[in-house]
């Protein structure tokens, strides 16, 4: 067997390569960084500038050439005995750059990750036991914090990556331990965890949430004002609405724990506040009169309201429980914990029917009673059924909606469900289809700019100016939550507020595909498909499925082969995600991965353009010379700016300083007037008037 593949890279905990399970020693801090960044790149050749900007950073010392040839050299001397199946060393050098030559799958990270993503493709595909078993196998792997005593930029992002992954898998196994049961389980490991990592607001509710379910009420109280303690001392802002909500529901009682019944109309139920003022959505409202009325005169029907996230679905089902209420019929509120997968029912208006029916719905044993007590209502009298987040509702959940859907055809019941338009069970999607025949589908569209010019008036007290109103609409694209956001933010701008409320709305999407979003903020505005291929090396059924998610969830919007963000502000939230300090580092490392493919030339222009020091990169110059013409067509401001900056780096040489002058003056001068030559060429004035003088022509003035 060949050295190659025996030899085992560790990047958790201490770097170190194992042969025969023997740790064989890299050497000192700097030399761990030069061979973990080779390391995260396996099989790929790494430019010297790349290198250098992984390890040192944007100033590096004066001879940090000298040092990277002493550090390459030396780990050559620890990787001597060992080879390729080719026989080449497993670290080749050359005037490139320079390459580790070891297979993937013999890196752990490398591993961790691919583990990762096959997890991810099993919830794609609903496989829930393949995908506990690829979380399982994936933090069986994790040891220790990666990259230890490793400094640099590159390592500090990979290191805050991978523990931001390993973060999600924990919490993700979590979720699918406690819908199977494991609740003290879970919360003895949680607690462990959320000691670990204070401000991680997820890790505490996932913690109160198995407390809660394990029948321990206190517990998960006390685990609340500890979180609480904890984030504010150290940000002096209160915890997130997810956990404040989650502490609400706990704390009001209802239920001791989740799997206990509930009586009906026994205490007041607890419904979110309604949103003040609450603007628009005349033509939805009329829909809903509309079926109001019919219900009140014995008919029945459904609705479902859908559209984004922060598209104000719920604040809409708060509009039209108060119109039902004054209409003096019986409205249910039901709302699907997408953490619990359970969907409680509670009577918000109307005289209850004396026995008690469960009000969280977890168990197929409990479908008939509840489909039976629903049905009783409307039995008895017209009754509204309104349904918030049902895009969260398990399959055995559906089965209750679509028997209530179909009860409306021969009851006095109003059936209105709001759900977003990803993710949708194919249970769900034939009762959404159902709905559209047989009743109506409404979907929210952004607030105009009247509405939002309401809304900032209401929310401010005084009139706002037209550039506000533009600067609102453009920012928060019409969305109704984060158009309240950068109205609460006024005078000062939260980001760590605005990271979190984009983090609650996205809180169903997955962890590709969030990826993917991070991607496309850092690469722009709106970039090719194949560009985000590139920078994330991902291709296939799983990009087209995260980019399909993004978009059907109106994250995403695309224009033929290319995406964007529908609303800036949370293209911004995503290009936070990524810490200022690093962010620079990644974006040359994207813009060099572009360059190489040759693709998106505007975005590798705008890229360089975005980071400070960029255009020292030695491939820069010639890179700007072989695009300059495709990327005048393609975006002339860009080429005309790159260009300034570019001739005045110290790298470039004379003749390319002469090339990009050149180039630059074609982009600045307008086009000589005058005859087009026999080679399409116009020729100036001056050279024309030179050639008459050749010629013997006569001058106007002369003539006279």
């Amino acid at each position: 067997m060949d050295a190659a593949d025996e030899c085992q890279v560790r990047l958790f905990g201490t770097p170190r390569v194992m042969m025969n399970d023997k740790g064989v020693v890299v050497g000192p801090a700097r030399r761990r960084a030069v061979f973990a960044a080779l390391a995260m790149n396996p099989g790929r050749l790494v430019p010297r500038d790349e290198l250098i900007a992984a390890v040192w950073g944007d100033d590096p010392p004066a001879k940090v050439a000298g040092s990277v040839y002493t550090h390459i050299s030396a780990l050559r001397r620890v990787l001597g005995a060992m080879s390729t199946p080719s026989g080449e060393p497993i670290l080749t050098a050359t005037r490139a750059g320079y390459c580790l030559n070891i297979p993937p799958d013999r890196i752990d990270v490398i591993r961790f990750a691919d583990l990762l993503g096959e997890a991810e493709g099993c919830h794609y595909e609903h496989d829930l036991a393949g995908e506990r078993e690829a979380l399982r196998n994936a933090l069986a792997i994790w040891q220790n914090a990666p990259l230890a005593d490793v400094p640099g930029p590159a390592a500090a992002t990979h290191r805050a990556r991978l523990i931001e992954q390993w973060l999600n898998a924990v919490e993700r196994l979590a979720e699918l331990r406690l819908a199977d049961g494991e609740h003290a389980e879970v919360a003895a490991e949680l607690a462990e965890r959320a000691r670990e990592y204070p401000l991680r607001e997820n890790l505490h509710r996932l913690l109160m949430q198995a407390l809660w379910q394990d029948g321990r009420t206190d517990e998960a109280l006390h685990a609340y004002h500890q979180a609480r303690q904890a984030i504010v001392d150290a940000t002096g802002i209160e915890p997130g609405p997810a956990l404040t909500l989650l502490y609400e529901r706990i704390r009001s009682g209802r239920p001791d724990a989740p799997r206990q019944a509930h009586r009906w109309g026994a205490d007041a139920p607890q419904l979110p506040p309604r949103a003040v003022p609450f603007v628009g959505r005349r033509t939805e409202l009329d829909v809903v009169d509309r079926a109001l009325k019919d219900l009140t005169g014995g008919r029945g029907g459904s609705l479902l309201i859908e559209g984004e996230s922060g598209a104000g679905k719920t604040a809409l089902l708060l509009e039209v429980i108060a119109a039902a209420r004054a209409a003096d019929v019986t409205v249910l509120w039901s709302t699907t914990d997408e953490l619990a997968a359970m969907t409680s029912v509670e009577l918000v208006h109307g005289t209850p029917l004396g026995h008690e029916p469960p009000g969280s719905v977890d168990g197929v044993n409990q479908l008939d009673r509840c489909t039976a007590a629903l049905t009783a209502f409307a039995t008895r009298s017209p009754t509204v059924i309104v349904a918030d987040d049902f895009h969260c509702a398990r399959d055995h959940i559906v089965t209750i909606l679509r028997d209530l859907h179909r009860a409306t055809a021969h009851l006095p019941l109003l059936l209105i469900v709001a759900a977003r338009p990803h993710p949708r069970s194919d249970e769900f999607q034939r009762v959404v289809d159902d709905i559209a025949l047989d009743g109506e589908v409404l979907t929210l569209a952004p607030l105009t700019a009247d509405e939002l010019r309401a809304l900032a008036e209401s929310t401010l007290g005084h009139a706002p100016t037209s550039e506000h109103v533009m600067s609102l609409d453009e920012r928060s694209g019409g969305n109704p939550a984060y158009a309240r956001f950068l109205l609460d933010c006024l005078p000062q701008f939260r980001e760590d507020e605005l990271r979190e409320l984009v983090s609650a709305q996205h809180v169903s999407l997955s962890r590709r595909t969030q990826r993917v979003l991070t991607t496309v903020a850092l690469l722009g505005g709106s970039v090719p498909v194949d560009a985000v291929a590139v920078a994330m090396d991902q291709h296939g059924d799983s990009l087209r499925e995260a980019i399909d998610q993004a978009t059907t969830s109106g994250v995403l919007v695309r224009d033929g082969e290319r995406i964007g963000f529908r609303i800036p502000l949370v293209r911004e939230a995503y290009e936070q995600k990524t810490p200022s300090s690093i962010r620079t580092l990644v974006r040359q490392q994207l813009a060099a991965r572009l360059a190489e493919a040759g693709i998106a030339v505007e975005v590798v222009g705008e890229l360089l353009l975005q980071t400070s020091g960029a255009l020292q990169a030695e491939w820069v110059p010639e890179w700007v010379l072989a695009s300059v013409a495709q990327l005048s067509e393609a975006a002339p401001a860009t080429a005309t700016e790159l260009l300034r900056r570019a001739v005045r780096q110290p790298l470039v040489t004379a003749a390319q300083r002469a090339a990009m002058l050149a180039a630059l003056a074609r982009l600045l001068l307008p086009p000589w007037p005058g005859p087009v030559g026999v080679d399409g060429s116009v020729e100036p004035p001056m050279l024309r008037s030179s050639r008459r003088r050749d010629h013997g022509a006569e001058s106007p003035m002369r003539a006279r």
